[in-house]
């Protein structure tokens, strides 16, 4: 379970307040205290360090690959399908395998409509994980530089970010949503704010250089998060942020206007109910 972030967190304020300059909104803290937002990061974070090595993964995911394959060679094969239709006692509402594998290899290499729905959806599910396992595998195995021992580390050619970009991202969507336009990574106010979403998110200090670690972060997040940049998992993620901070923007907006239409029409009622009264009076 990600660990909940209080609303209330003074290292959460102190960040935002960064970013405002002053304290920040109610809806503003909210937003970013939710768990798909620095409860992500905080996420990320923890995956860091318990995550399972490049060459691990990589093996697991060739097991994978030749797992679907198999079971997609088991489908179409009328023997084994036989053998597992004969397994068990008919019923009329099973999946007859040995039927689809007739009809698979008769309509080769394609599925007919008349084949039984469940056997198409795995056949189709197998398939693309085979094909998933093989790109995730090539994405692994290219990866060249430091720090390639992990997963999300950052190597040279590594295309998964890791906790510091997702945590310099959020902040780049904060930025956006107060002043419209991204922060620069050379402001020390954006910074110090980086440094305490990643302290609120459970981070300590970045490093012995202080706020200073987080411009490199900061450069590559705005490359990344950017209107023109290429579809990454960073720009997708941080686009959902975007959509967090601009629907919570909205609602306390709307909420202000009603509220505030509803004022109005009391003070309208009430200089009508005098107006009305001196009315009597005269």
């Amino acid at each position: 379970m990600t660990r909940a972030i209080d609303d209330t967190s003074t290292a959460v304020r102190t960040a935002l307040a960064e970013v405002c300059g002053a304290r920040p909104p109610d809806w503003l803290t909210s937003a970013v205290c939710r768990e798909d937002m620095l409860g992500f990061v905080a996420q990320r974070m923890r995956g860091m360090g318990g995550q399972k090595s490049r060459k691990k993964l990589c093996k697991e995911l060739c097991q994978v690959f030749h797992a679907a394959e198999l079971l997609k060679a088991v489908l179409i094969d009328v023997d084994l399908t036989q053998a597992l239709d004969n397994a068990l006692p008919y019923q009329e509402s099973a999946v007859l395998f040995s039927e689809g594998a007739l009809l698979f290899n008769k309509n080769y290499p394609h599925w007919p409509s008349t084949a039984d729905p469940v056997l198409i959806a795995c056949h189709t599910a197998l398939h693309e994980l085979e094909k998933r396992a093989a790109a995730a595998h090539k994405v692994l195995s290219d990866v060249k530089g430091r720090g390639t021992n992990k997963v999300m580390h950052q190597g040279k050619n590594v295309t998964l970010p890791s906790a510091n970009l997702f945590c310099a991202a959020l902040l780049c969507a904060v930025w956006r949503a107060i002043h419209g336009e991204l922060p620069s990574p050379q402001n020390d106010h954006s910074k110090a704010a980086c440094a305490g979403l990643w302290a609120a998110a459970g981070g300590g200090e970045a490093s012995a250089s202080g706020n200073s670690a987080w411009i490199r972060p900061m450069v590559e997040a705005r490359r990344a998060t950017a209107d023109d940049a290429p579809h990454t998992l960073l720009r997708s993620w941080a686009s959902t942020a975007r959509a967090v901070l601009l629907t919570a923007s909205s609602t306390e907006t709307t909420q202000n206007n009603a509220g505030s239409v509803a004022s109005d029409a009391t003070v309208a009622s009430v200089m009508v109910s005098n107006t009305n009264q001196e009315a009597d009076d005269e």
